[in-house]
């Protein structure tokens, strides 16, 4: 007689992986990051002349306002709202309830 074996291969999405591996010992800063990715700031490249040559070639984040991660931004806003949005509304409903 012979042996048959049979193996099941599963896949676990990204996020469910995440969940698996969770650490107790996360700290806020990660527990973000984890949710809505790295918050990156633009770049922009900065290149020094002399005599017409190239001397240096630098990465600079750009300053102000136009540097920011917009998306991330608004992203992390629209969270916050519907966060908010679902507290008013399970405050609603166990106040009138």
């Amino acid at each position: 007689m012979e042996n048959h074996q049979i193996f099941t291969i599963t896949t676990i999405p990204e996020f469910a992986r995440a969940a698996l591996e969770f650490d107790a010992g996360n700290t806020m800063a990660q527990v973000v990051r984890d949710l809505f990715g790295t918050y990156t700031p633009k770049v922009q490249t900065v290149t020094t002349y002399m005599d017409g040559e190239p001397i240096t070639v630098e990465e600079q984040y750009v300053p102000g306002i136009a540097g920011m991660d917009f998306e991330w931004l608004a992203g992390f806003a629209v969270f916050l709202l519907i966060l908010y949005c679902l507290f008013r509304l399970l405050g609603g409903s166990v106040k009138y309830g």
